[in-house]
């Protein structure tokens, strides 16, 4: 499998470990639609070869948000999305099925489906993706929607949604609490 590795980042496997990173970066500036690939090859090219130098330059480029085609086609079938469909799903998709999952899953399952959906938003460059995952309201639109309210209500209707879902949240919120 590592040749594979090495040819499609257009390097043999006696390249130095600084011409495999050339090679990977020219890869990725030319062809950026298919990183996660690229960054899959140099993760597991740094894994066979025991190159600290490799390995340094994927657990920086991981801590800036590059995510492999392995774990970018887990966050997609996370949420019910075959992968090779992913071209054609938009973001609003995306989000949907992320916040119907919410409904159905554990507060630790949650912060993982948020972790997921980060992956698809940084992997999509989705400032929405991204949003939603922060789970915070930064529009008026995101208020709307998390108060499930139309866009025309009126303003003491908002507050008294807003009221009832802060107080239905910490009923919840007790009710876990007292459970053994």
């Amino acid at each position: 499998m590592a040749i594979s590795y090495y040819a499609s980042l257009g390097a043999v496997a006696d390249f130095a470990d600084a011409l495999v990173l050339f090679a990977y970066s020219r890869q990725v500036e030319t062809d950026f639609a298919n990183q996660p690939y690229y960054f899959e090859c140099l993760q597991d090219l740094a894994i066979g070869r025991k190159s600290e130098m490799l390995q340094m330059q994927v657990s920086l480029l991981a801590s800036q948000g590059v995510t492999s085609k392995r774990d970018l086609d887990a966050a997609y079938r996370c949420f019910g999305i075959d992968p090779g469909h992913a071209n054609v799903i938009g973001d609003d998709h995306i989000i949907g099925s992320f916040r119907a999952r919410l409904s159905d899953i554990s507060a630790s399952q949650a912060e993982d489906a948020r972790r997921q959906l980060r992956v698809l938003g940084d992997a999509r460059n989705s400032d929405k993706i991204r949003a939603e995952a922060a789970d915070a309201m930064e529009t008026l639109e995101q208020a709307i929607t998390w108060l499930d309210l139309d866009v025309n209500a009126a303003d003491d209707f908002v507050t008294t949604m807003f009221t009832l879902k802060v107080y239905f949240a910490s009923l919840a919120d007790e009710t876990l609490a007292m459970q053994p």
